[in-house]
């Protein structure tokens, strides 16, 4: 679909401009001939219909060239423009993390490959704790700093292969494939201790940030992208009633978070 509007905007912006350089060739020796006949007629006596009709024949020959030279600039725009946008909806803005829509569409190609292959993979959901009260009592430009660097502590941790997202405010996800339940519950330890281990700091302000990670496992909590994102946003949930600072994970029997 997206190519499909890509490719109709394309031609809109062609025609148009096709459309615009014609009507020059015709149009500006037609206004010369309506409306400067009697000038010319003045100039040249009997012969001044040469001005308007050497004028068109000019304008004919030049215009492929000038529609050519006019739509190569033109295209070199649109596409500049369109992959411009499209990089603003692949990319978070503020952490420069896959945005929502990206990274689901990318998670769900990893999971569609590991199942494939046979291998297990894991799901994360990550939740800044108490951010509100960070963006209440420091600002919402703290609250940017904050999210920006707990961005990069945890890209900078994660494996090539790794997909990590901004679901969402203070939300992050982390798709995590070809791996088992117990090294996905490894990595969310580690990214949990390394965020409250050193404070984020901005000027004079020093945010003492924790995580609360939701974790679900295929295939035993699911097969879909949808199920395991349900069962790891229960087990976040989890966490943060039993205190936050803490990754639970689901219980593989029935998909519930384990105490």
């Amino acid at each position: 679909m997206k190519h499909r509007l890509m490719d109709i905007q394309l031609i809109l912006t062609r025609s148009g401009l096709l459309l615009a350089v014609y009507f020059v060739i015709v149009g500006v020796p037609l206004a010369l001939a309506s409306w400067g006949e009697s000038w010319l007629r003045v100039l040249l006596g009997e012969r001044w219909w040469l001005v308007p009709v050497g004028l068109s024949t000019a304008l004919a020959t030049a215009g492929p060239f000038i529609y050519a030279a006019l739509r190569r600039r033109a295209d070199r725009m649109l596409l500049h423009e369109l992959a411009k946008k499209e990089l603003q909806v692949t990319f978070d803005s503020l952490t420069g993390l896959l945005g929502r829509s990206a990274f689901l569409h990318q998670a769900r190609q990893a999971l569609v490959m590991d199942q494939g292959g046979g291998q297990p993979s894991c799901f994360l959901m990550i939740d800044l704790d108490w951010f509100k009260q960070v963006n209440d009592t420091h600002g919402h430009l703290v609250g940017d700093v904050v999210l920006q660097r707990v961005a990069v502590r945890l890209a900078a941790e994660l494996r090539q292969r790794d997909l990590l997202g901004r679901f969402g405010g203070e939300e992050f996800v982390c798709f995590l494939p070809t791996t088992t339940r117990e090294q996905g519950q490894a990595i969310a330890e580690h990214l949990r201790e390394l965020i409250a281990s050193e404070p984020i700091r901005r000027s004079d302000v020093a945010v003492h940030q924790t995580l609360s990670i939701g974790l679900a496992c295929a295939p035993e909590d699911g097969t879909t992208l949808e199920t395991l994102i349900e069962r790891a946003d229960t087990a976040l949930y989890a966490a943060k009633r039993a205190g936050r600072d803490r990754v639970v994970v689901t219980d593989s029997t029935n998909g519930s978070p384990l105490p």
